[in-house]
């Protein structure tokens, strides 16, 4: 009865493993597929996420327009042309005659043989075009009617007479409608500097005019406290400033500083005082040391924060001890004035005042400072002291061409610049602004063309170069520029190296055994067939 029962236990023993060892495949081949599937789903989540990375890291870059701005370029040396209506009967004043005279007188200034010597700023006169009328009123008078818009248009337009008494005609005409101070022709004879003053400032439409008041010492006796300089302002200079409106915007700010001390003490001299024996003390400062007069770390200049300009106009009150304080010039004569420009910065005068005990300087005490700051304001500007109608629209004319020469230097500088640095930034912004500054020289041209209303064309060019300065500077233009290829690299590979690696090592064994079985599959299909 035994011998039955081991007989069964040995057969059931073995159909187990039997079954267990034919369900071990399957087993195995659905580890695979779900491992398969799992390292398939993080490659597809990969690749899904492709497209919002890409949109996420890649560098914006806008159109500029590009061919609308060739054909500017190609317009230079005279982008802006301005035209010049005259009415005049002398046979000698023609379109011809001044064509040939600007001609003449600009081959002179390119030859650079000879130093450029007229007072006649070629370089704006070149894009001028003359419209000529017959002067009905005074056909054979030396008379030329200088008009500022067309004379046949609608316009109330001042028209201003000129007279010509030179032999030379087109030349003093041209001298006329189109100056150049004498202290300019004499920086440079080069076509690209001509009329260019280093003490000029860069023009700009807006500028901030900072008066400060500065005591050496206030411990010493002669010290001034206070000053009427806005009242002195108002009365005095506002007058000229209103003539410069059409070119400049002015604000101002005054400031009271009680302890400027100098970089060097004055130089003391002892002279004679007359026919006595008397001598008199004298402190003076050399004119070649004037650069170094200006105490910059000591002296609180800095005037409240603002993106305009800003020229300084400083009188400076000497300690009691060190007056008179006078300059002296190279030829060793004294400065009484005590003035001084510092180039692109500003003016200086040195104060003696009369009255040793005096602590306020009214309208009167002011009038002299205040017209030489008035002078030395023009010569920083690049004006002449003499402002009439035709010399102001000649200085507008001449602020219209830099402006617009110097925005699409600008405008030169992006394009060239988008066009090698293909991973710079050109963002919604700088498109714009390149379109704003399109259309504004367009509507500065049409506006010549049409009524030559200078105010509106010089206020479109301020905005022009505002619009191409913006642009240039963008700080979203310039972000990415410094960082190529190469840094991308070095910045991705630590970063989805170590990721990666795992994923393709992965995904490489799981296909290698998903072929491996999908052949085994297939010869055992063969075997039992």
């Amino acid at each position: 009865m035994s011998e039955p029962s081991t007989s069964t236990s040995t057969k059931t023993e073995t159909e187990t493993e039997t079954e267990t060892s034919s369900h071990s495949p399957k087993v195995d081949e659905s580890t695979n597929e779900s491992r398969l599937k799992i390292i398939l789903s993080f490659w597809l989540v990969i690749i899904l996420s492709l497209p919002i990375w890409w949109q996420t890291t890649k560098i914006e870059r806008r159109n500029l327009p590009e061919s609308e701005f060739e054909h500017w370029f190609s317009l230079n040396p005279c982008p802006i042309r301005f035209p010049i209506h005259l009415s005049s009967s002398l046979p000698t004043i023609n379109k011809q005659s001044l064509k040939q005279e600007i001609n003449k007188l600009s081959a002179t200034l390119e030859s650079h043989k000879t130093d450029y010597e007229d007072e006649i700023d070629i370089i704006t006169a070149r894009c001028f075009d003359f419209h000529l009328y017959p002067n009905i009123d005074k056909p054979h008078a030396d008379l030329v009617i200088y008009h500022q818009q067309p004379p046949t248009s609608s316009s109330t337009a001042t028209s201003i007479p000129i007279t010509l008494s030179s032999s030379n005609k087109p030349k003093e005409l041209l001298r006329r409608i189109a100056p150049l101070s004498r202290s300019s022709t004499s920086s440079s004879s080069s076509s690209s500097n001509q009329g260019k003053d280093s003490r000029v400032v860069k023009y700009s439409g807006h500028f901030k005019l900072v008066f400060s008041l500065m005591n050496e010492d206030l411990n010493e006796l002669g010290h001034i406290s206070q000053w009427d300089i806005r009242e002195s302002i108002r009365v005095h200079l506002a007058p000229q400033l209103t003539t410069l409106a059409p070119l400049h915007n002015f604000t101002f700010e005054t400031q009271i500083l009680h302890y400027a001390p100098l970089t060097h003490p004055p130089t003391e001299l002892n002279l004679l005082h007359g026919t006595s024996t008397d001598q008199k003390k004298l402190f003076i400062v050399e004119e070649e040391d004037l650069k170094a007069f200006i105490n910059e770390a000591d002296w609180s200049l800095a005037s409240q924060v603002s993106m305009d300009p800003v020229l300084h106009f400083v009188l400076y009150i000497p300690s009691i001890n060190h007056r008179p304080f006078k300059i002296r010039r190279k030829d060793g004569s004294l400065d009484n004035e005590g003035a001084f420009v510092r180039p692109q910065w500003g003016s200086v005068i040195i104060y003696n005042p009369e009255n040793p005990n005096i602590e306020f300087l009214n309208i009167t005490s002011l009038f002299k400072p205040i017209s030489i700051f008035s002078q030395q304001l023009l010569s920083l500007l690049g004006l002449t002291s003499k402002i009439d109608q035709i010399s102001l629209e000649a200085i507008m004319r001449k602020r219209i061409l830099e402006t617009t020469i110097n925005s699409l230097n600008d405008v030169d500088v992006i394009i060239k610049l988008s066009n090698e640095q293909t991973n710079m930034r050109i963002s919604l912004d700088v498109q714009k602004q390149l379109q704003q500054t399109l259309k504004l020289l367009e509507s500065v041209e049409e506006e010549l063309n049409l009524d030559g209303n200078l105010n509106k064309c010089i206020k479109d060019i301020i905005q022009v170069n505002k619009l191409t300065s913006m642009a240039i500077f963008n700080p979203k233009m310039l972000s990415l520029l410094y960082f190529p290829d190469e840094h991308k690299y070095a910045i991705y590979t630590p970063l989805f190296g170590p990721i990666f690696f795992p994923l393709v090592i992965s995904l490489f064994k799981e296909l290698k055994k998903y072929f491996i079985n999908r052949k085994q599959k297939a010869e055992k299909k063969e075997k039992d067939e």
